[in-house]
């Protein structure tokens, strides 16, 4: 069975798109898997959130994440912060398929900027009552301080609230010599200097480190490749990556992106 569906990405494909996907999946093929095993991971945690009977998810640099239109409940209500442009191109795509008006409250602007709790607020967002935040294949571009104030903003704010995201170890950043292990993923970083024209820069942090600074309690903590492992059996992964052999072979990368999710700390240090 998929891990997920998606009925709605594919407005967003063009001949420009499509021919750097194939590119890429010649030579890259384990990133694009990448992306499906992450945007499950933080699938999971919006329906255990609304199973909770948390009615608030706000994603943060929400770009074309689809999950208000795919996990649409009637009775929760999506917010998302990003950029004017992304946010007004998406609605736009969207707008062309034979759906409903796309059900979420948009925040436009740079999020590292506003108001988060005020912008939130004149939407209808109700500080008092529990939420869940998303911040997605975001912290790895943002200095790792400016990290820390929004986690510490967010978790001050929004007391009841519990926020999902993602970053990377200093492995990956680049701030130590690459080992053989990585070799692959340093291979994907200068093919997408090449194609694209952008050098992606990894800003790293150490979740531990994080959790006693900000301060927040983790309440999980996985890499990518614990979540591999978690989904393998019942999805197949194996074949996907060409066998088991293949599958093993990709972990070296796999180990150094996280995936967190974390509430207010309680008293005492954080764990």
């Amino acid at each position: 069975r998929p891990l997920y569906y998606d009925a709605f990405g594919h407005v967003f494909l063009n001949e420009w798109t499509e021919n750097h996907m194939k590119l890429l999946s010649q030579d890259f093929g384990e990133f694009l898997f990448e992306m499906p095993i992450r945007t499950a991971f933080y699938d999971a945690q919006v329906k255990q959130a609304m199973a909770e009977g948390i009615k608030q998810i706000v994603i943060i640099g929400s770009g074309l994440d689809c999950r208000p239109l795919r996990l649409h409940d009637p009775s929760v209500q999506f917010f998302e912060f990003d950029q004017s442009v992304m946010l007004d191109y998406k609605v736009s795509k969207l707008a062309t398929l034979p759906i409903p008006r796309y059900p979420s409250k948009l925040i436009r602007g740079d999020y590292l900027q506003l108001d988060m709790k005020r912008e939130l607020q004149q939407v209808g967002f109700d500080a008092g009552l529990p939420a869940l935040f998303i911040w997605e294949g975001n912290s790895m571009y943002v200095d790792p301080q400016q990290s820390r104030t929004m986690l510490r903003t967010i978790l001050q704010e929004f007391p009841h609230s519990k926020i999902a995201f993602d970053c990377v170890t200093d492995a990956i950043s680049g701030a130590h010599p690459p080992t053989a292990e990585l070799k692959w993923f340093y291979e994907l970083s200068s093919f997408i200097v090449q194609e694209v024209g952008v050098a992606p820069t990894w800003q790293a942090c150490d979740v531990h480190e994080m959790a006693r600074e900000v301060p927040f309690k983790i309440v999980e903590l996985s890499s990518l490749w614990d979540l591999c492992l978690r989904y393998r059996d019942d999805q197949g992964l194996d074949e996907t990556f060409g066998g088991r052999a293949g599958f093993e072979a990709t972990q070296g990368w796999m180990k150094h992106y996280m995936h967190c999710l974390a509430t207010r700390a309680a008293s005492g240090p954080a764990t």
